[in-house]
């Protein structure tokens, strides 16, 4: 049924994106470390170069979608806001990007936090 209203990505694999890679000031990856009651938290954060960005842009958030972990704690989620557009995520995340104008986005965020 998901599929039917929205596109779901796992992050790049492991051999995409090395933790060598990563620098200081670049553009934003969000990890599992980074989700925290529903919300994607402002702390460090590891960055990649903009031909690394442009390289993975397959794995860009866009405002709206929803980000989930899938390792750890599997259960944890977040909603993407406007600060976090063009910042990536990690292998150890997937992403959800609603494809249809008949359901929010935001309203499946706060369905996915349901037990």
């Amino acid at each position: 049924m998901l599929g039917s209203i929205a596109e779901v990505q796992t992050g790049p694999f492991g051999s995409q994106l090395k933790n060598e890679q990563y620098i200081t000031g670049g553009t934003p990856v969000i990890t599992v470390e980074h989700i925290n009651a529903f919300r994607i938290q402002n702390i460090d954060y590891p960055s990649v170069t903009e031909d690394d960005r442009q390289r993975l842009a397959r794995y860009s958030l866009n405002a709206g979608d929803i980000v989930f972990t899938r390792v750890g704690s599997v259960d944890l989620s977040a909603y993407v806001k406007p600060e976090n557009q063009g910042w990536l995520f990690s292998s150890r995340m997937l992403r959800v990007r609603v494809s249809t104008v008949e359901v929010d986005s935001l309203f499946l965020s706060y369905f996915f936090r349901q037990e």
